[in-house]
């Protein structure tokens, strides 16, 4: 249906999924995968600001990440 578009995706969240052991259990990042996949689209990008309900320091250092990680994902896609 809407093949050979592209999505980013921007979330944040309270706890840590992202190549830790508890990956399998993010289920947030593997739904919208599936989803988009349903309708066509598998050329996903996630920008993850995690650690959101662990405090202020660590929730800082969440969004530090995320912003860091934009730049990257923008390449992925050649959109810089």
């Amino acid at each position: 249906m809407a093949g050979g578009k592209k999505v980013i995706v921007v979330s944040a969240r309270g706890g840590f999924y992202h190549q830790t052991p508890l990956q399998s259990m993010d289920f947030q990042e593997n739904y919208l995968a599936s989803f988009f996949g349903f309708l066509g689209i598998s050329d996903i990008g996630f920008i993850r600001a995690e650690g959101a309900s662990k405090g202020e320091e660590i929730k800082q250092q969440g969004i530090a990440s995320a912003i860091a990680s934009i730049n990257d994902t923008l390449q992925k896609f050649n959109l810089v």
